[in-house]
């Protein structure tokens, strides 16, 4: 049988915890640039990724992170330190934003592109607070990430293609997305 989106949510927490990488943001928001409205807009994260992505989206951070526009032009993933981001930053909002972090807890994050055939990008986030998940972690499980979120991206695409055209169809993966999807939550 099909993976409906709540399965697909679950099985992508199910791989991240199996591999504790609890924090996470994934999130997809693609505008039309004729007419500057959201087409799609989707966003999973867990709860303790919620307060500092709601804080993030308030100041507006989105605009002066720098990585963000990198990872967007990137096909891999970009592992990165609070504390070199911060050093390296050069305008005042990115040191901003690079001191709230810290002063959350944040340590070390990874952004995963995630390109959509459209040309849209969604980014997987994984964030590590202090004394918790080591960067090596991160960079073990990279192109894992990377997998992982092509394959739920395509989940998610299919979804929002549904709700768009108010189809209450349950999204659809492939029988190889599925495979793939459990192997790698499997580990």
């Amino acid at each position: 049988s099909k993976l409906t989106l709540s399965e697909a949510n679950q099985r992508l927490k199910m791989f991240l915890h199996k591999h504790n990488l609890q924090s996470f943001c994934f999130h997809l928001n693609t505008m039309d640039t004729s007419t500057h409205f959201n087409k799609k807009d989707y966003t999973l994260m867990s709860d303790d990724v919620r307060q500092w992505y709601n804080y993030y989206q308030a100041n507006q951070y989105y605009k002066a992170d720098g990585l963000l526009q990198k990872c967007r032009a990137n096909q891999l993933p970009i592992i990165w330190s609070v504390a070199k981001q911060l050093n390296q930053a050069t305008k005042q909002d990115e040191k901003s934003m690079y001191r709230d972090y810290w002063q959350q807890g944040w340590r070390f994050g990874i952004h995963v592109p995630v390109h959509h055939h459209s040309g849209d990008v969604a980014i997987l986030t994984v964030l590590t607070k202090e004394g918790g998940v080591p960067l090596s972690l991160l960079k073990k499980h990279q192109y894992d990430l990377l997998v992982l979120g092509n394959i739920y991206l395509e989940n998610i695409w299919s979804y929002l293609d549904n709700v768009n055209s108010h189809n209450t169809t349950a999204p659809q993966l492939s029988k190889r997305q599925q495979q793939c999807l459990k192997l790698i939550a499997d580990g």
